[in-house]
């Protein structure tokens, strides 16, 4: 994999460096936390980022959340150590794996393992969860407009559905844009 490495010391990136290289993994860039992560992650395209630090301090965390919402990818963070709430600030900046005390080299590999496929996991549920809010969006604005139809027009409930689905077939629209330009031009009517 490609791996954006982001240490706030040289010694940890060093030994990290070596690690990630001796299990066939490409260091595409190696930053310091003093960095801007957001722009070396937009110029190195990683597959993962990797961050070794003493403790996650809030800085770090907004970067790491500001490249989550305009990139995703997997993040992967060990800290030297762990401060109060440091865990939950971790997971809501979009740390897949957070790791204490050290990395262990015969544990890297399964950690990056574990970290890419939760990852990937997470970005399937945003994505179905998107689909479904989307979905009902839809579904309610079908029915706005179906009871507009059937309030100016004076329509039995399944007629304004099939006017509402034939104006979508004529135009080649899909229901909700349908129901949309419906409610748009009902609203443009004098109140009754």
């Amino acid at each position: 994999m490609r791996v954006l490495l982001m240490s706030d010391t040289k010694q940890r990136s060093t030994g990290l460096d070596r690690a990630l290289e001796e299990i066939g993994h490409t260091v595409v860039a190696r930053i310091t936390t003093s960095d801007d992560l957001g722009a070396w992650a937009g110029a190195s395209h990683p597959e993962v980022i990797v961050v070794s630090v003493d403790a996650p301090k809030p800085a770090i965390l907004d970067q790491i959340g500001q490249v989550n919402r305009e990139r995703p990818c997997p993040v992967v963070m060990f800290a030297g150590n762990s401060g109060s709430g440091a865990t939950r600030a971790a997971v809501k900046a979009g740390i897949s794996a957070y790791i204490v005390n050290g990395f262990g080299r015969e544990r890297l590999r399964p950690i990056l393992e574990i970290a890419v496929t939760r990852f990937a996991e997470l970005q399937g549920l945003k994505r179905e969860l998107h689909k479904t809010k989307s979905a009902l969006a839809e579904r309610k604005l079908v029915d706005r407009a179906k009871g507009m139809l059937m309030k100016h027009h004076g329509l039995a409930e399944d007629d304004a559905y099939k006017a509402l689905r034939k104006m979508a077939m004529d135009r080649n629209w899909n229901m909700a844009e349908a129901a949309r330009n419906v409610i748009a031009m009902t609203e443009l009517l004098p109140r009754r």
